[in-house]
């Protein structure tokens, strides 16, 4: 199983995308790496950056990569600054504006576009290293809809219908990129046996990443968030989406 950080370890899910940072928690050393470890917000705007460098990066045309590469190791030099000296509220917003400017100054790349639609059913929480292992229903990602939940995908809009008493609806974006892309992936792309080009979607909900699914290749979804079945041993669980009806599917478009 995958040893956390103490700070990271159980504490964290996946509300922020990933909750995945671009770089390894287990081994953040500089102060500014354990503030981001620590905050799901900043997490969030770690992978938002990471995956929209990488998106920039890999891009065939149009590219200054002695460029790129200068002008990220020089932010992250100012980055690193906001931890000196301040305490940790203000090196937090310090933080987190210097990832909002950074987000600003790098243009968009051109992004798979993902869409959901039909009906589809969750079922019971998977812990491969940990098969007899129940992870709390506290441990799951803000916005994950919980085991034996029916969804249905309209209108740009995620609405739970079952069990829930009431229709509930949130808005929805979704981000695509390769599973190897997120912080982690290499590692739940071993464990699951698939490729490293498989595709995770980061489902943004009212405007807030929350959960993320990886795409097997054969069609079907894992919501994925970190659990600690023996502290400080951590690993991953899944949660199994499959389609409940005829229209129930995912389309990519570049």
């Amino acid at each position: 199983m995958i040893r956390f950080s103490s700070i990271v370890a159980c504490a964290i899910t996946l509300a922020a995308l990933a909750t995945a940072q671009s770089f390894d928690c287990r081994k953040a050393s500089q102060p500014d790496e354990k503030l981001i470890c620590q905050s799901r917000l900043l997490s969030s705007l770690d992978s938002q950056l990471a995956a929209r460098y990488h998106a920039i990066e890999n891009q065939s045309h149009g590219v200054d990569l002695e460029s790129l590469v200068r002008s990220q190791l020089a932010w992250l030099a100012n980055r690193r600054k906001c931890a000196d000296g301040r305490s940790s509220p203000k090196a937090i917003d310090c933080i987190e504006q210097a990832y909002r400017s950074r987000l600003e100054e790098l243009p968009a790349p051109e992004q798979t576009q993902a869409r959901f639609f039909g009906t589809w059913k969750t079922s019971a929480i998977l812990v491969p290293a940990a098969p007899k292992f129940n992870p709390d229903s506290s441990t799951y990602p803000d916005g994950l809809p919980a085991p034996g939940s029916t969804m249905v995908f309209e209108k740009g809009q995620m609405c739970v219908i079952a069990p829930e008493p009431e229709r509930i609806c949130h808005q929805l974006i979704i981000q695509v990129q390769p599973i190897s892309a997120i912080a982690g992936g290499e590692a739940e792309a071993d464990l699951l046996k698939i490729p490293p080009a498989a595709k995770y979607l980061t489902l943004i909900l009212d405007g807030r990443p929350s959960f993320g699914l990886i795409r097997l290749p054969d069609g079907r979804l894992f919501a994925d968030f970190p659990v600690c079945p023996s502290s400080p041993d951590c690993t991953f669980a899944f949660e199994p989406w499959a389609p409940a009806d005829s229209k129930a599917r995912v389309t990519f478009q570049n």
